[in-house]
Order: structure tokens, then sequence, then C-alpha cells
């Protein structure tokens, strides 16, 4: 039944542009597309938007194929097709040649996708966006090889989400909800998502280890404790519910989950509390790309690089030399590497600093602003 719905769809999405070129436009209207929740690039660009133009219509619609019906998604076709600009985060969407497209991508490319992904066989084409945005020319050539985009499309803005890093206005309140004290430092561990586990008992194991192969918590909750330190731990998305099954029932007084629902229920934004962390630690989530951008320090966690090389690729490699902070494979490195990180602050701070621009044209907190002024000129485009 979802193979028919997923075939259903594809065949729409081909028509409707073709059948419905004469569908009138509204050229005052932008819609803002989103996968999930934290989708930090559409919230800020749309507040601000809206804020310096409140003649505009904005539409906020959240698409998920798998979870709609047919009727439904004619529905949410017709209402972008009515709109001058779509703003996308997670690839294309259906449009005809009156419509316009932005695409603002939610991250650096780091893991293969696409066209250099060993796990997909057919790709997803982006032939009809019509600008792409960007962190630089590093990113533009990494992002082509996945996707094979006109080089004319790309613009370099920077992203919305990354102003947050930079944001401090809700700090009472993050420490208040995770009782964090003033004097006390948290780390966040944001693992990305394994799709190359396929085995749900494996996938478990995974978690309940914290991506180690083994992993004591309890002592780990005695270190951090020692260390006057907390840990956050914010799954991806896809991985929310596996997390939530073994980590919401563990109540260690200094481990934390961060899940989306909390995000909602109290209104905030993921990189919020990422910015106001003192440490971060991940594997293979391109999140240390934007982390770099206030210069505070990373540990990774490669514990199963070879396996995900083989099935899932990374883009960049050496990954010794991508990865600027310190490797560990074992829970007693871990806690010596937190130690070291957070005490001496020029502790691999060249590595990171030589990527940043690498990585980043724009270092500021002006992303937001510069989107929302493209989109303006689009608006006004004939």
């Amino acid at each position: 039944m979802i193979e028919l719905f997923i075939f259903l769809n594809k065949l729409l999405v081909k028509i409707i542009p073709s059948i419905f070129i004469w569908y009138p436009v509204n050229y005052k209207k932008v819609s803002f597309v989103n996968k999930h929740y934290s989708d930090s690039n559409l919230l800020l660009t749309a507040k601000m938007l809206l804020k310096q133009n409140p003649e505009i219509k904005i539409q906020y619609i959240t698409n998920n194929p798998r979870k709609s019906t047919i009727a439904k998604q004619i529905i949410f076709y017709f209402k972008l097709l009515n709109s001058r600009v779509i703003v996308t985060t997670h690839g294309p969407v259906i449009k005809t040649k009156k419509n316009i497209s932005l695409e603002l991508w939610h991250g650096m490319p780091i893991k293969g996708m696409n066209l250099m992904d060993n796990l997909k066989e057919k790709h997803t084409s982006f032939s009809n966006i019509d600008h792409l945005n960007s962190y630089s020319q590093f990113f533009n050539t990494v992002m082509n090889a996945c996707f094979g985009v006109e080089g004319k499309k790309y613009i370099i803005l920077g992203s919305p989400q990354n102003d947050l890093l930079f944001d401090s206005k809700n700090k009472e309140k993050i420490f208040r909800l995770f009782r964090i004290k003033k004097n006390q430092k948290y780390v966040i561990y944001m693992p990305t998502f394994r799709d190359n586990i396929k085995n749900y008992q494996n996938y478990q194991n995974f978690v309940k280890n914290l991506g180690f192969y083994k992993f004591d918590l309890q002592i780990f909750n005695k270190f951090l404790i020692k260390n006057n330190l907390k840990l956050i731990l914010k799954p991806h998305p896809n991985d929310n519910n596996l997390w939530k099954e073994f980590f919401e029932e563990l109540k260690l007084s200094n481990i934390l989950l961060l899940t989306e629902e909390y995000l909602i229920k109290n209104n905030l934004e993921l990189y919020e509390i990422l910015g106001l962390s003192d440490l971060l630690i991940t594997d293979y989530s391109s999140v240390y790309v934007d982390y770099l951008l206030i210069d505070k320090p990373v540990i990774f966690v490669p514990t199963d690089i070879d396996q995900y090389r083989k099935i899932r690729t990374l883009l960049l490699e050496p990954y010794d030399f991508w990865a600027p902070g310190p490797k560990v494979y074992d829970q007693k490195k871990l806690e010596e590497e937190i130690v070291k990180s957070l005490k001496d602050v020029k502790y691999y701070q060249e590595e990171r600093n030589i990527l940043k621009n690498i990585f980043h044209k724009y270092q500021d907190n002006k992303s937001t602003e510069r989107v929302v002024n493209h989109i303006n000129l689009l608006l006004r485009s004939k």
C-alpha cells in the first residue's frame, strides 16, 4: 500500500506542473515547506521576512508524503503552485515556471548523499531548484558532487540556523529547564543517523552504549558529577523514539535527553541550546561544522568508521584531518579528553580555525538577514 502511494505521489509530481501551468500565482506569497520541528532555517527566515514585510502572505507547511493521503498531497501541491517563492530545506518540491524555489538545505555535506551514496539506487534531481543556499565555494563543490547542480544556482548567504549559535537571550530559561547551575558547564552529544545499522537489537546496543562497544552510564554519571558537568543527549530526529525508549527511564542525575517533543513543548530551537554548550561530542554529523563558528571544543567518536565508510561513505577524507578534535574509542579516553578539552582553550584550536575558514565564507550572525534580503529580491523579480 505504501509503495502504491509513493508511486502515485511521484506521478502527481510529474503531471501537475505541466498541466497546471495556468494556475494563478500570488506574487506576495511565500511558502515554507518543513520536514520536522527543528527546521530553524525556515522558522528564523519566515519570522524576519514577515516582520520586514507585513503585507506578504506567509504559508508554513509540513510535508511528509509517507504520513499523508493522495487528497492531502494534491491540496499541498496547489498551495505551493499558488506561491511566488517556495522555500525548502530537504530537497526539491513541485513547481511551475511561475514559481521560484529556494533551497536552504540543512548542513554542510559530510556524508555520502545521492550520487555519492552507496545506499541509494535512484537519485534525487535538483533540476527544478532555482537557487541553492550555500556556506562557501567549498560547500558548492562538495554539494555538487552529490546532486550535480548548475554552478549559477548557488548563492552563498550562510545558514540562518547558525545565527542562533551566537544568541544567548534564552540562557536563563535553558539553564533552568536543564537544572544547570551558574558555575556548571554542559556537554552536548549529537550522533548522526545510523542507517547503516539494520538490526534493531544492534541499534539498541549502540544507543545504550552511546556509540561505544562498551560503556557504563552509572560510572560516567559519577564522572560528570565529580567534574561539575552535565551531558545533554540530542539524538537525530530519525532516531528520536529509539533513544526515548531507553534514556527516559534511566533518570540519571547528570545525563539528560533532549527530544524533539521537549523542544516543541518549551518553544526552543536546538541551536540555541547548542550555542550555549561548552563542548560538542559527535561522530560524522555535520553539526560540528556549524559549531566551529563559536570556537568551542569538539570531541569525535568514530567507533564504527570502517563500517560507515563501506556502507554510507564519507565525502571528506582523511577523516582525521577534517575532524578537528581528539578521536576517542573508549569510555576512559572520552573522560580524559573532556577534561583536557574544557581546560585548555588552545587544544585543537588551530585545526578548528583552519577548517572554519574553509567551510564558512560568513562567520557572523547575519545569515538570516542575507537570506531574507534575497527572498525580497525574488519577490520583486519579474
